[in-house]
């Protein structure tokens, strides 16, 4: 229990320092990179991470928690549901509740329309949102996405584990797993957002299993980790602000997503983990 509690502790000062970054990305406006260009920067350099960075925690919890708890894959969707599906919809009903009543203000009609928000029946707005292109609530696309990926690999895993009797992914199958959810992130077209955010998260969260499974939380260095992982993103974002050939975007492209970016997630967690770790022993 105490160890659950600990892993719980330094999971949530990740996210904590996640939920200040979000903060910060959205708190920036076009306006102000007018006056202060370097805010754009800052904002795209949040932005090449911070939501990867929430599913690499998901991920992590996953496997500090799974192996620990065997569940039928009725009963892993069920619960998952019930935690992250539900409340989901629940909240996108209330949301469109709330702009039903506005449209029926004349005034307040004449403002949404103005403001693009025109009104669809219930039918086409659940539609919407799972395409990532409802009017009234696009931002729930982090959930619907972390509940996929959850089901994904735990349905994946749980066909491992029939096929091989071993209770969780091996480090192999993890890498294996890992490098085909690339290729098909380079094979899949992007027809759709909530596709597009599919293949690149799950990434993401299967990476928060590997930091876990590899014991990668004992590694040192982080101060390095974290200044390389900047660098990286920082040459990553710059392409929006210089011309480089096409060839030389896409190999700086994957540098940044998939070394850059996970490096300083990494890095991040690790400063958590470690910080937490210096405060029970002190507490001892």
């Amino acid at each position: 229990m105490e160890a659950a509690k600990k892993r719980s502790d330094w999971i949530d000062y990740a996210k904590g320092v996640g939920i200040i970054l979000a903060l910060i990305g959205h708190a920036f406006r076009d306006q102000m990179f007018q006056v202060y260009p370097l805010f754009e920067f800052a904002k795209d350099m949040i932005y090449s991470f911070h939501m990867p960075m929430f599913f690499v925690l998901s991920g992590i919890a996953y496997a500090f928690f799974s192996e620990n708890k065997q569940h039928s894959i009725g009963g892993f969707t069920g619960g998952k549901s019930k935690k992250i599906l539900v409340p989901t919809l629940i909240y996108a009903a209330l949301i469109y509740l709330v702009f039903f009543a506005a449209w029926q203000a004349g005034p307040l009609r004449q403002v949404l329309s103005r403001g693009g928000y025109e009104m669809v029946s219930p039918l086409k707005y659940l539609y919407l949102l799972f395409l990532e292109e409802s009017p009234y609530c696009n931002h729930v696309w982090f959930a619907l996405i972390l509940f996929a990926c959850q089901v994904i690999v735990f349905i994946i895993e749980d066909i491992y584990r029939k096929i091989t009797g071993n209770k969780v992914f091996s480090a192999r199958a993890l890498f294996i797993l890992e490098a085909v959810c690339l290729v098909l992130y380079y094979l899949i077209p992007l027809k759709f957002r909530m596709v597009m955010y599919l293949k690149f998260e799950i990434m993401y969260y299967i990476f928060g299993i590997i930091i876990v499974r590899l014991g990668m939380l004992n590694l040192r260095h982080e101060y390095s980790g974290l200044a390389v992982g900047v660098i990286l993103c920082a040459v990553l974002k710059m392409t929006n602000y210089v011309t480089f050939p096409g060839a030389a975007i896409e190999v700086i492209e994957f540098i940044g997503y998939f070394i850059g970016a996970p490096l300083l997630i990494l890095s991040i967690v690790l400063l958590c983990y470690k910080q937490n770790e210096e405060r029970t022993a002190k507490q001892i």
